[in-house]
């Protein structure tokens, strides 16, 4: 895997490596349109149009490597050393809160974030 970029990828990245695959796509579909055409105009496709119909395949499978290498990059934990850990669990006791009104979810978070500690000697913080 190439790694000669060092920054981050951004959503900018990501909508560009879209907007290359879908160009790609619309030249696809034009070139497989034609392709279509002249088999139905005569017995088989043209040479210089099954050439282009394979380059241009090939261009939408390394279009569609480099969207999923963005994405897979995206996902990564980052490398400052101080992973976000909870906030999937807030975010999902939070929507549960919005969404259907329970409440267990976000009041067994706050229990968590009044209790200091190590694992078995810890203590409450009074509000």
């Amino acid at each position: 895997m190439d790694n000669a970029i060092s920054a981050p990828e951004t959503k900018a990245d990501l909508a560009r490596a879209m907007d290359d695959m879908m160009g790609a796509f619309e030249a696809f579909k034009d070139t497989n349109e034609a392709r279509i055409a002249e088999l139905e105009k005569k017995s088989g496709a043209d040479v210089v149009t099954t050439d282009k119909l394979a380059r241009i395949e090939a261009a939408l499978d390394a279009n569609q490597r480099r969207v999923d290498e963005v994405v897979l990059k995206s996902h990564r934990p980052s490398l400052s050393g101080t992973p976000v850990l909870g906030a999937s669990e807030h975010k999902s006791a939070f929507e549960g809160y919005v969404r259907g009104g329970n409440e267990m979810g976000l009041r067994a978070l706050e229990k968590k974030a009044l209790t200091a500690g190590d694992g078995d000697a810890g203590f409450t913080v009074p509000v």
